[in-house]
């Protein structure tokens, strides 16, 4: 009688793995169904899916061509003792900079080690800055991994003048050291001592994209920067930045795009065009 019902579990789950590979779409599946396949990606729930003329997601269960695959609770959960960095930007009373950046770096046993960095370079008579996003605090943690969320570039700054804006940029590692100290207090949860000194430095600002009647987007999902100007769409990737006619989202990282009356794709996971 045992065996039998060992016979029959062990028969049940090699049942309940067939029907599991029959219900899930495989990559080799897919390159039959759809015809030009360009590049295939498999994500949670399902994959994107580039073909000569198009775009899409596929579900992996049904192989339903989809607009957005579900959202999947993740079954594990981020930690809370992980590393992060903040960036707060803040008008400065230093007649050297208009505007700084406080940065604190926390090492999740309590220990934070504040920076303070003037800004050095920014045109006159602007009338706000922030990072890329429009926000003028940046938080970063390990944790942002598991949300897909990209690092960034907290070294960017979005310069607003009438209306227009432009890019600049600073080196983090070019920095300048101002000869005083300071203090600042501590968190009585901490078991710290009260004060303790936090660094300051000046940067250099180095000119991007001049001010102007443009659009900057950014997210970091997809961590790259876009720039909107005169009927123009550029990605502005770390190296060989491109610009299109038009540019047109079909899925996290495909871009339907248009130059010199030509139309192909664009990978922004990999800078790389389709179709061109």
């Amino acid at each position: 009688m045992m065996i039998k019902k060992v016979l029959f579990a062990i028969l049940g789950l090699l049942l309940s793995n067939i029907v599991y590979s029959q219900s899930n779409i495989s990559i080799k599946s897919l390159k039959q169904t759809y015809k030009n396949v360009q590049k295939i990606y498999k994500r949670t729930g399902g994959y994107e899916v580039l073909i000569d003329t198009d775009a899409f997601y596929v579900l992996s269960e049904s192989g339903e061509k989809v607009s957005q695959l579900p959202v999947v609770e993740p079954d594990y959960y981020p930690c809370g003792n992980v590393y992060s960095e903040e960036y707060i930007i803040e008008e400065s009373k230093e007649p050297h900079s208009k505007y700084k950046i406080k940065k604190s770096s926390d090492y999740s046993n309590g220990f934070m080690f504040p920076k303070v960095l003037y800004l050095k370079g920014i045109p006159e008579n602007v009338d706000s800055i922030s990072f890329l996003g429009g926000k003028k605090r940046y938080f970063w943690s390990e944790n942002d991994d598991f949300f897909g969320r990209k690092k960034g570039y907290p070294h960017k700054i979005l310069v607003y003048q009438n209306h227009k804006v432009g890019m600049y940029s600073y080196n983090p590692e070019k920095k300048y050291s101002i000869p005083r100290k300071k203090y600042v207090k501590k968190s009585d949860s901490i078991p710290l001592p009260p004060i303790f000194p936090f660094s300051e430095y000046i940067v250099n600002l180095t000119e991007n994209i001049p001010i102007g009647n443009i659009q900057i987007l950014y997210n970091r999902y997809e961590n790259v920067i876009k720039v909107l100007s005169e009927n123009k769409f550029t990605f502005l990737f770390d190296e060989n930045p491109k610009t299109y006619d038009s540019a047109e989202k079909k899925t996290a990282v495909f871009y339907k795009v248009t130059k010199n009356g030509k139309t192909g794709f664009l990978d922004i996971s990999e800078n790389k065009e389709y179709g061109f």
